[in-house]
């Protein structure tokens, strides 16, 4: 099994007429979550506890990227933050099998820092919003 580089991977995060635009700087992402609450099923007649699985939660994206200002990926970004509108996001990965991720995301927060002898950074934190489907 070989691995999957991740330099080459494209995000789009679409506008709000539903055009996608590509989000520039972008140095890494990280999706967390994918995962389903516990139901609990036990009855006074069982001798163990008993569950059954409930929905999953595909959990949350985070961006990290060098700000700029004038790149319209990233000013989309920041105005779904300020709407808190949901959109659409597709992560294209260089190779493999299942390398397109769609999903919808509400933005949760957009964050610039600026340090001592470096350029403007930005955080992006992303809640997905139902199912991310992998193709």
């Amino acid at each position: 099994m070989a691995a999957t580089y991740s330099q080459g991977t494209t995000i789009t995060f679409a506008n709000s007429g539903g055009t996608p635009l590509t989000i520039g700087g972008v140095k890494n992402f990280s999706r967390t979550g994918g995962t389903a609450n516990d139901i609990k099923v036990t009855t006074l007649a069982d001798t163990a506890h008993k569950y059954k699985v409930g929905l999953r939660d595909f959990g949350e994206l985070n961006l990290e990227m060098i700000y700029y200002p004038d790149d319209t990926g990233q000013a989309e970004l920041r105005a779904a933050a300020l709407a808190q509108a949901e959109r659409q996001m597709v992560i294209t990965l260089v190779d493999g099998t299942a390398n397109v991720w769609t999903f919808n995301v509400v933005v949760k927060s957009f964050d610039v820092t600026g340090n001592l002898d470096d350029v403007l950074q930005a955080t992006c934190n992303c809640r997905i919003s139902g199912a991310v489907v992998e193709t």
